[in-house]
């Protein structure tokens, strides 16, 4: 129901992201309404915790704190058109004052190089990664954007995102290598990939499929595998030289812990949607792809997995 890769930036994660940041440390708990009955003169922003950063702007009616990180080398045309100021190609990082602290936002545009570096320096700052998506699939370089939040202490928060702009900084313009072709033929053993992951799976003529059927409902009826709503993860080629692509369906506590897991075991993340509007509970996917030995690729799914337990999903 949620192909990996697809337009997927889904209005409902990057905006709600804020609503699951819960125990990301650093601001206390404002009481009940008080960020809303704080007027706009009240939230004073603490320019100087952001020094390190380059240059923004502040908005004095809403004390938001805003600044742009234009990507000046990406060259991008949609169907021979070339793409011009305003469309999507520079990053943005936004500052909402709260009491003791700031409410974090931010939209990285970013080559498929820079995805995972990129993201993984987020999640090692603490900062929430909410959604990841190619805005527009006809782009010539296709450009994919990266969604964060987080809340916590200003000059914290600063820090943080400070150390993923370098990320994208250290990573401009350097390709990954290319890797060596997947052996012929499907000669994978399945048993190796049960044995680690701890599930069977079904073996077709060229690949090793598990799907873990998951289940939500949408006004009130209810959804399970069949309507898509399903973890699921597939591999092919040797033992030594393997394959895996695959999503898993998740509630929205357990993505952060499930995308350190994966990136942990070197899968690369390559889409985070949320394909549904209004069930319950809400769902996201997140899609991942890797290279490698087929025990590693199984290892770094049962640790994905394994995650999603603990986080309750």
């Amino acid at each position: 129901m949620s192909g990996g890769g697809s337009v997927l930036a889904s209005a409902r994660v990057a905006a709600t992201g804020i609503a699951f940041l819960a125990g990301c440390g650093g601001a206390p708990e404002p009481e009940s309404g008080e960020a809303e009955r704080s007027p706009a003169s009240a939230r004073v922003f603490d320019r100087a915790a952001v020094e390190s950063l380059p240059p923004g702007l502040l908005d004095p009616e809403t004390g938001t704190y805003r600044l742009t990180i234009p990507r000046p080398e990406l060259v991008v045309s949609v169907e021979g058109v070339p793409l011009g100021p305003r469309t999507g190609l520079d990053g943005w990082v936004a500052f909402e004052p709260i009491p003791g602290g700031a409410v974090l936002t931010a939209e990285l545009p970013l080559l498929i190089d820079e995805v995972n570096p990129v993201l993984s320096a987020a999640l090692l700052h603490d900062i929430r990664v909410t959604a990841l998506g190619a805005h527009l699939a006809r782009a010539d370089p296709l450009v994919w954007t990266l969604h964060l939040s987080a809340i916590g202490e200003t000059d914290s928060l600063a820090a943080g995102i400070g150390g993923v702009l370098q990320t994208l900084q250290d990573v401009k313009g350097q390709p990954r290598e290319p890797l060596p072709p997947l052996d012929p033929g499907f000669t994978l053993d399945p048993a190796l990939v049960d044995s680690v992951l701890g599930r069977r799976g079904e073996r077709g003529p060229r690949a090793y499929a598990i799907e873990l059927p998951e289940s939500t409902s949408l006004e009130g009826y209810d959804l399970g595998a069949a309507s898509g709503i399903v973890s699921r993860v597939t591999f092919w080629g040797s033992d030594f030289r393997a394959a895996a692509i695959g999503q898993l369906a998740l509630s929205e506590v357990a993505i952060q812990p499930v995308l350190r897991a994966l990136r942990a075991g070197g899968l690369e993340i390559t889409a985070i949607d949320a394909p549904l509007v209004g069930e319950d509970p809400p769902l996201v996917f997140v899609h991942f792809w890797g290279r490698g030995r087929a025990a590693d690729l199984a290892r770094a799914v049962r640790d994905a997995l394994d995650a999603m337990e603990s986080a309750g999903t």
